[in-house]
């Protein structure tokens, strides 16, 4: 049996692609006596796969999020290579939320909709509304899916139309993101 290790994987590369994919790319190791098997791929300390090419892409993951990545050869008789590591991010939402439709569903109700899931906090605060003509707001309600808000107001007449300012309102991103009027 061959009991020397293979050489390490070289030039590993750890690339954020989007929010949650980091692509990992290396040059092949050698084992001039048996040949190299597959390579190890561990994420911060867990071996995630077994891999026989010289690339994997990892998913699933965490918005903003740094990762640690190791690449081992391991040779045909099973016996591994030092690791090679490297690191990297995947990237952030940096969107803030938009306001995308606002109805008057009756004269102290008004519906808004946002374009994408909002922080509970931010979108239930009076505070983070007003509607012009001395309409006050009295409440704010975030619904279920979290993109849509109930807001309930004092008397509105038919036939006006009125202004809507949002602001300070947030994304679930990992870092926030915030409307600002």
């Amino acid at each position: 049996p061959d009991a020397s290790a293979p050489t390490a994987p070289t030039a590993l590369s750890a690339t954020p692609v989007d929010l949650t994919q980091i692509l990992l790319q290396w040059s092949p190791s050698s084992d001039p006596e048996v040949g190299i098997s597959y390579y190890l791929v561990s994420r911060d300390g867990m071996q995630i796969a077994i891999v026989y090419d010289t690339a994997y892409a990892d998913i699933d993951l965490h918005e903003g999020t740094t990762y640690l990545y190791e690449v081992k050869a391991v040779n045909g008789w099973g016996v591994e290579s030092t690791p090679t590591q490297a690191s990297a991010k995947t990237y952030s939402e940096t969107t803030a939320p938009v306001v995308m439709l606002v109805e008057c569903y009756n004269d102290t109700t008004v519906l808004v909709t946002f374009s994408e899931p909002l922080d509970a906090a931010t979108a239930q605060a009076v505070s983070s509304y007003s509607i012009d003509n001395s309409v006050a707001v009295n409440s704010a309600k975030l619904a279920a899916d979290l993109c849509f808000v109930i807001l309930t107001t004092s008397a509105l007449s038919t036939g006006t139309q009125y202004g809507l300012t949002v602001s300070n309102v947030q994304d679930l991103a990992v870092e926030p993101n915030t409307i600002v009027t």
